[in-house]
């Protein structure tokens, strides 16, 4: 029996962590809010440490937000263990492709998902 597909949503989303160095609290990500259609394809793009990966993990389970609430169609998923959702992630490593640049590697991956 198929699964049926179901959007992720963001809410007002925040990840908070404390520096260690001044042990002051900042924002790994702050208030994001976004849709993710069932079927759609989406990137998430910006510069090293604006929050990306913090986002996946907080979709897959493996971080909580510290506001906000993720939802997967219209259940609230935030106190679900990564193993009760129906998400993966795969790790990216930069070893993968050392010699390409932004704009190299962004049209390549396009191309292969057609």
């Amino acid at each position: 029996m198929a699964k049926e597909k179901q959007s992720v949503r963001l809410e007002h989303v925040s990840k908070i962590y404390q520096d260690p160095k001044t042990g002051k609290d900042f924002y790994a990500v702050q208030d994001a809010n976004l849709m993710m259609e069932p079927g759609s394809f989406t990137c998430l793009l910006g510069p090293s440490g604006c929050g990306k990966t913090t986002i996946l993990r907080m979709i897959a389970g493996f971080e909580s937000p510290d506001e906000g609430e993720i939802f997967m169609g219209e259940v609230p998923i935030n106190k679900l263990t990564p193993n009760k959702r129906d998400t993966a992630m795969v790790f990216q490593s930069y070893a993968l492709l050392p010699h390409t640049t932004f704009l190299t590697t962004l049209p390549m991956a396009l191309s292969c998902a057609n």
